[in-house]
């Protein structure tokens, strides 16, 4: 009876010990074996890589593709791999940019931007509205934070003037497509009373 106790607890503890180092998620679809499956999955206390050129400690991949996240079924980031792409008009490299938002279409009909496209810069914020607006996207539209939504796009970052390093613009800019309402650039200050008033006191400038 003792060796059939012993046994059961040693089971139990190295299964909780296995679940605490095996991968969690689902197992990519088409793995054949253990091994195919242990060398594709994430875990949670870091990846071992494989092969010329890998690092340990890694969430990633080690060949040229994009990540995505989803939540509820839905994308919601996606981050480049090696990849160029046409923005406006404008086809150059997008390398590691990061889209964060919703999956609208884009304005050059090209449908889905995490489909078919991705971040407009190193970093692009995608928001409510029936399309991920272009127009006005320019080429230097680079090393800065791309907001779109509403119809309509807005970047803040740098802009290098001319074709040397050292020569660079801080830019605040924002477009709107031709046939749209004229849009403003505006500084608002939004503090409120809970009875609703609003307080002016601190929004003078001395």
């Amino acid at each position: 009876m003792k060796k059939i106790i012993i046994l059961c607890l040693i089971i139990v503890i190295e299964s909780s010990i296995y679940a605490q180092q095996g991968a969690t998620g689902s197992v990519i679809p088409d793995a054949t074996s253990i091994n195919d499956r242990a060398g594709h999955a994430w875990y949670r206390g870091g990846n071992n890589g494989v092969g010329i050129g890998a690092t340990k400690n890694i969430f990633g991949t080690m060949w040229n593709s994009p990540i995505y996240t989803y939540t509820n079924s839905q994308p919601r980031t996606k981050l480049n791999g090696a990849v160029s792409y046409n923005i406006n008009g404008y086809t150059q490299a997008r390398d590691g940019y990061m889209l964060i938002g919703l999956n609208n279409p884009s304005l050059s009909g090209t449908g889905p931007i995490y489909n078919n496209k991705g971040a407009f810069s190193l970093l692009h914020l995608n928001g409510l509205g029936s399309v991920a607006q272009e127009l006005g996207y320019r080429s230097w539209m680079q090393t800065g934070i791309t907001f779109t939504g509403n119809k309509d796009l807005s970047y803040f970052g740098l802009r290098q003037v001319g074709n040397l390093e050292d020569n660079t613009e801080t830019v605040i800019a924002w477009s709107d497509n031709a046939s749209g309402i004229t849009d403003e650039l505006c500084f608002r200050f939004t503090g409120v009373t809970t009875g609703g008033t609003t307080t002016i006191e601190n929004t003078t400038l001395s």
